[in-house]
């Protein structure tokens, strides 16, 4: 996924944005914290924290409603 943005003033800061199905795709929020890092010619933007992917999360769903009962059966237990 490539976009082009122009960088904004900001005080005494460049602000850059990031489109919103870019910031979909990362799962990025405002407010969020991320780590910038590159060199002269690029700059790489990573989220800070771990976040499970979307697959996952669709997973756990699925598990969650295959197994409902037998889970809540174990903890009960």
């Amino acid at each position: 996924m490539e976009a082009t943005r122009k960088l904004q003033k900001m005080g005494g800061s460049v602000a850059l944005t990031i489109p919103a199905q870019m910031a979909e795709a990362m799962r990025l929020e405002a407010g969020q914290e991320v780590i910038l890092s590159g060199d002269e010619t690029r700059i790489e933007i990573t989220t800070s924290r771990w976040r499970p992917s979307v697959e996952l999360l669709e997973f756990a769903e699925r598990f969650s409603k295959k197994y409902d009962k037998t889970l809540r059966e174990l903890a009960d237990s």
